[in-house]
């Protein structure tokens, strides 16, 4: 049952969609495409082996990536650069993202934890935030002008997602995601940042279908490349149903974007590689597998992060450290009393 275009929430219909087809033989060669490519990342992500380095890189790298090169990495050192200062003074848009981080790794845990659906999105609202309670359910209007929603139009709404959810089907998995992706986006159940935590919710989605093995997939510069085409599609389907192209458009939206993060993913392997064999050749009193990990973990490394990781102690940690950045494979930054140690290589891969 199509909405109203003048009212694109406040008379949002249940899933399933009634009396719509949302598979046909185009749609599901487009799946099928997308499956493959979303396996090919898969695979990638399972062969790169350390799994929280993924997510402490490339996540930020996701919610930068609309941004120039030069943009990037600016954000992305602001952004390390703070997470290893412990957050001291970090700008606006900086706790934001780290909220962002935080959120997303959260929520992929609880799916591993077998976490209640509800609460997983909640805790996922709660961070990407800031706010505790981040339902968007105390008669709070969708859009200006639109009418006031009942106090728990969106919990009835989440419910409904929830229980579309975890339906047994035969829907096409990857049509059913983006079925619920779209869901998610009418409904905005959070306070604010629900464009942000639709594409985390997506991501999350994949992993869960076991389609993803984490949730991260760069579609965020693929969506502001094609904002307009994307929102026109958006809104067909609540002024006339037209399902199939949206999920046709979004489809193609992820299997681009996976092969943007298959790209991240072999860059990130190449600058590991390549620090390794440098450390390996000019320095092999230094080197250890353990040490190219830490310097390789984040970009901005402290001598406190190696005592902790029991790599060395402090004064054999700081020597290490020090070495590095008179060979040129780290750059020193004083931070107070402290020092930090940049990589840059990694910095710059990130950015690109």
């Amino acid at each position: 049952m199509p909405n109203k275009p003048s009212l694109p929430l406040d008379e949002l219909p249940d899933l399933p969609p009634r009396g719509v087809r949302l598979e046909d033989s185009s749609v599901l060669k487009i799946a099928l495409s997308t499956q493959r490519r979303l396996f090919q990342l898969k695979e990638a992500t399972a062969g790169f082996g350390n799994d929280t380095m993924l997510l402490n890189n490339l996540l930020p790298v996701e919610l930068c990536e609309d941004l120039s090169p030069d943009q990037r990495i600016d954000f992305l050192a602001r952004f390390f650069s703070a997470e290893a200062r412990r957050y001291e003074r970090e700008s606006v848009d900086i706790a934001r993202a780290h909220r962002a981080r935080v959120a997303v790794v959260a929520a992929y845990r609880g799916i591993g934890e077998a976490k209640e659906p509800l609460d997983a999105i909640r805790e996922l609202g709660a961070h990407i935030t800031g706010v505790a309670r981040p339902w968007r359910d105390h008669g709070v209007r969708a859009k200006p002008q639109s009418a006031l929603q009942p106090p728990n139009w969106v919990r009835a709404k989440m419910d409904n997602l929830l229980d579309y959810m975890v339906v047994q089907d035969d829907t096409e998995p990857l049509v059913r995601t983006v079925v619920l992706f779209y869901q998610f986006q009418a409904i905005a159940p959070f306070v604010t940042e629900n464009e942000r935590a639709a594409r985390f919710f997506l991501a999350l989605l994949l992993v869960r279908e076991q389609l993803l093995a984490l949730p991260i997939l760069h579609i965020n510069r693929l969506l502001t490349l094609e904002r307009e085409e994307y929102t026109r599609r958006l809104r067909a389907v609540g002024a006339h149903g037209d399902w199939t192209a949206f999920i046709a458009f979004v489809l193609d939206i992820i299997d681009r974007g996976a092969i943007e993060t298959n790209r991240f993913i072999e860059s990130h392997r190449v600058c590991l590689e390549s620090i390794s064999s440098v450390c390996r050749k000019l320095l092999p009193r230094v080197y250890t597998p353990e040490l190219i990990q830490a310097l390789c973990e984040r970009p901005y490394c402290r001598i406190t992060d190696l005592v902790e990781l029991g790599i060395a102690k402090r004064q054999t940690a700081s020597a290490y450290l020090h070495e590095l950045a008179a060979m040129g494979i780290l750059r020193m930054e004083k931070s107070g009393r402290d020092a930090l140690f940049v990589n840059m290589h990694l910095l710059e891969y990130l950015g690109r």
